[in-house]
């Protein structure tokens, strides 16, 4: 029979003590207890963990190795204990937030840094999505909560709360090296032989529609804002993107922005936590509703 938690417990008593009594003393147990839960230990494992050739209890060299795996081992209890707790009080352990990928995440760093800290034993999920994808993830049920722009217009009446977060602003750049391919761009219609690069809803929402994309328009489909970046600054093509995300490049002249006559080549949008309104929220979700 392989050694039990309480021995191990005993033991590591003992190996941060080296001495029987004042690791009785620790774990609260009598002396000759002790003593007994180490040699049975070394009798199930085959092997002596302690130099009994010293005034002291001094560990072995497989003592030492196995003390190491000990402290894991009782940390590793006491995690499943914390975690059954939090679940016994009725914590959840996991929620999912699906968040539109233009949204800038250091604005609620404080809620998931408080979340972190005061609820260990729950995992929280960041599910990254595109245009209409992180609201579809909510009305499906595959996420607690979603960060979306979309306009509340395409809710179905009663069944989404919504709280506002903030604003967020999307502008059209392109390269200096695209830009030197062109004289004066006045008009989006001047652009229509060159790659608008554009990400693919992962919704369903916008499903063959492409927004913000003229009749005729050569387009250039990608999955991310990563890689729609990468390739305007490579001057492959033009494209909207978050200013969170370019600004840096404009002011480091890697990027620039694109004026032209008839197209809204700049965009603020506003961006909102929803939740389903038949949703019973847990405690953890319902302390990070109430953080917003």
């Amino acid at each position: 029979m392989m050694p039990s938690i309480e021995q191990y417990r005993m033991f590591v008593a003992v190996a941060e003590s080296n001495s029987l009594r004042e690791a009785a003393e620790k774990v609260f147990k009598t002396q000759p207890t002790v003593t007994s839960a180490i040699k049975k230990m070394e009798q199930s494992l085959g092997v002596i963990l302690f130099n009994r050739d010293q005034y002291r209890m001094q560990l072995t060299d497989v003592g030492n190795k196995v003390y190491q795996l000990a402290i894991k081992l009782l940390a590793t209890e006491d995690e499943i204990k914390h975690f059954a707790t939090q679940i016994r009080i009725g914590n959840e352990p996991l929620i999912t937030i699906a968040i539109e990928a233009s949204f800038d995440l250091s604005s609620i760093l404080a809620v998931l840094e408080y979340a972190q800290t005061h609820y260990k034993s729950t995992q929280i999920i960041l599910q990254q999505e595109y245009m209409s994808g992180a609201f579809e993830k909510l009305m499906m049920e595959q996420a607690d909560f979603a960060i979306s722009p979309m306009s509340s217009l395409y809710f179905p009446t009663g069944k989404v709360e919504m709280k506002f977060i903030n604003q967020g602003q999307f502008i059209c750049v392109a390269s200096p090296k695209f830009l030197t391919k062109l004289t004066a761009i006045n008009s989006v219609s001047e652009l229509i032989n060159e790659y608008q690069i554009v990400v693919k809803d992962s919704g369903t929402k916008t499903e063959n529609i492409d927004i913000g994309v003229q009749q005729g328009q050569r387009i250039w489909y990608v999955n991310n804002f990563e890689a729609k970046l990468l390739l305007i600054k490579q001057g492959m093509g033009w494209g909207t993107l978050p200013m969170s995300l370019v600004r840096d490049f404009i002011t480091n002249n890697e990027l620039s922005r694109l004026e032209l006559n008839d197209f809204q080549t700049a965009k603020t949008v506003d961006y909102h936590l929803l939740k389903l309104s038949k949703k019973n929220l847990g405690p953890v979700a319902k302390k990070i509703w109430q953080m917003f």
